[in-house]
């Protein structure tokens, strides 16, 4: 700029547009610069307009260089060329485009200064809005279009008839948090159908969730609110859809899924109680299968079905694995009376599941595996009902009777139904933990450790994440007893207990875990023997209590170590 023009000032005093911009761009005399912010310190007029034009040329460059430049590819081989062709392009067309351009140009120049500036920043900040808003901010699409969209996204159409003798299957891997705790799950489903277990528990447990992260379980929990406020927002290259309620048991669940496809890659589940779910896909495959022939008929009279046989060799190691491994991802080896053995180039999977319900799962979940015969049934009606008779024969008996604990548990809960419902939590942890310590004792007996190191180490690590899961699970329902120790008579710490090795360490476990929970029914629900007594009890209860304590964060550490 020419150093001699001075700076057109309107006549109240207030630098003009021209000035403004000059300033902002730094292209005024230092002591003309150092003017105009003394003005715009004083005036709140002038330092509006400044900020606006300060903030349009701040979007514009924003979202050129976050936005536009990295969109671009590399620039042509010739590129270098290019002002060259473009002056012979302006030189051969004096009267097209270029023509036309020129006198917007010209229009725009020949307006006051105080106009032009302002079209400028306008025209800037319009240009910075569109790029934003338009190009990169398609419209968002509803809350049904977008779940609509997900589910066919996680479920590809099965094969066409040409494809008969095939069928895709669909693979996920889903990390789930809960608080400080984390675990890793795996599912499976068939492409084209509806996905088996997608909808949601009725429980915030970490360890009792087991559905996958579906769009298809989120629709179903929104149709059924009956009022429901649903909210779409675009982040970047991925889309999220918040649902709030006010009734049921969850009050707030997100999906987010990407834009370029719609793929569900979070979703956030928020209870009633301010719990909180947190779901991430680790991974997601289509597999190419072939659908397994009819099962044959046989002798075999259990409603489950029948595995597959073929005559070439397997790798029994592995098979039986990855069948212990499918019921643990679903939980069915969890309070199941199961065996599984071999059986000529077979794995069999036989016992008496505790439900009908629980049969078909088996069958369900096994029946579609290569090699697998499953033999397991569930009690008959009639049995069932005698053995309800019986338990609530045996309820009424145990309410007739007093517990060991019962004079503490009336004067702590002078209420009845508070007192029911801290011993129905007692009963349901020691439980809880006794389910996994069976399921820690059954994996240690089979595997020794040459036995593991028959398999591979994909299977080595399933076989650990299993061990992990199960004494996480322990150590979780071993602590949600301790404010029923804080009622008992206090007695001397339990001596510490060392494990040898892993194997000796999950049976001394077991062990452990299954004396306190006798000692729990006993004190809470149970009727006592002859002989036992309080202080005794008490005793005993704290000794088991810090020995599972002690071992599970032993056998951690034993297991982390290998």
């Amino acid at each position: 700029m020419n150093s001699e023009t001075k700076p057109a000032t309107r006549v109240d005093g207030h630098p003009d547009e021209n000035d403004l911009l000059l300033a902002l761009e730094r292209e005024l005399p230092p002591e003309e610069i150092e003017e105009i912010e003394r003005h715009l310190g004083g005036c709140w007029s002038c330092r509006a307009r400044f900020q606006e034009m300060q903030r349009g040329i701040l979007v514009f460059v924003e979202y050129r260089e976050d936005r536009y430049l990295p969109s671009l590819g590399s620039p042509p081989n010739a590129f270098r060329s290019f002002p060259g062709q473009l002056r012979s392009v302006i030189g051969d067309d004096s009267s097209g485009v270029v023509t036309a351009l020129r006198k917007a140009i010209a229009t725009l120049l020949a307006v006051p200064a105080s106009v032009r500036w302002s079209a400028a920043v306008a025209l800037i900040t319009a240009i910075g809005l569109f790029w934003s808003q338009v190009l990169f901010n398609p419209a968002i699409v509803s809350a049904n279009e977008l779940l609509a969209r997900a589910i066919a996204a996680q479920s590809p159409n099965a094969p066409a008839k040409g494809e008969a003798g095939k069928r895709k299957t669909i693979r996920q891997k889903v990390q789930i948090r809960n608080g400080g705790r984390t675990v890793v799950r795996d599912f499976q489903w068939t492409a084209g159908e509806l996905v088996r277990q997608a909808r949601w528990e009725m429980a915030e447990d970490l360890d009792r969730w087991n559905s996958p992260l579906t769009a298809e379980g989120f629709a179903e929990w929104r149709d059924s609110l009956a009022a429901k406020d649903d909210k779409v927002e675009r982040d970047r290259d991925a889309l999220k859809l918040t649902t709030i309620t006010e009734t049921g048991l969850f009050k707030k669940a997100s999906i987010v899924v990407r834009a370029t496809d719609f793929h569900p890659v979070e979703q956030h589940i928020v209870f009633a109680d301010d719990q909180a779910l947190d779901f991430f896909e680790l991974g997601f495959e289509v597999v190419d299968e072939v659908a397994p022939a009819a099962p044959r008929e046989s002798g075999d009279t259990s409603l489950a079905s029948q595995g597959r046989r073929a005559n070439s060799p397997v790798n029994l190691d592995e098979l039986e694995l990855a069948v212990r491994y499918s019921l643990f991802t679903q939980k069915l080896d969890l309070g199941e009376d199961l065996s599984i053995t071999r059986t000529g180039n077979e794995v069999t999977v036989g016992g008496t599941a505790s439900s009908k319900e629980r049969t078909e799962a088996i069958a369900s979940l096994l029946g579609k595996m290569d090699r697998v015969r499953v033999k397991v049934t569930y009690p008959e009606a009639t049995n069932a009902s005698q053995a309800s008779a019986g338990s609530k024969a045996k309820e009424t008996s145990v309410a007739s009777t007093s517990p060991l604990g019962g004079e503490l548990l009336a004067k702590e809960f002078p209420s009845s139904s508070e007192r029911t419902y801290f011993v129905d939590a007692w009963l349901a942890a020691s439980d809880k933990a006794l389910s996994h310590a069976w399921a820690l004792k059954r994996l240690a007996e089979r595997y020794t450790e040459k036995e593991e190191s028959r398999l591979t180490p994909e299977s080595v690590d399933k076989l650990r994440e299993m061990l992990q899961t199960h004494l996480q699970a322990v150590g979780q329902a071993n602590a949600d007893v301790d404010s029923l120790l804080k009622l008992l008579p206090h007695s001397l710490d339990a001596p510490d207990v060392a494990p040898a090795d892993l194997r000796t360490g999950i049976l001394l476990l077991f062990s452990q875990v299954r004396e306190q929970d006798s000692l729990v029914a006993k004190l809470v629900a149970g009727t006592p023997a002859a002989g036992d007594d309080l202080r005794s009890a008490s005793q005993n209860l704290r000794a088991s209590h810090r020995a599972v304590q002690e071992l599970t964060t032993r056998l951690r550490d034993l297991l982390e170590a290998r």
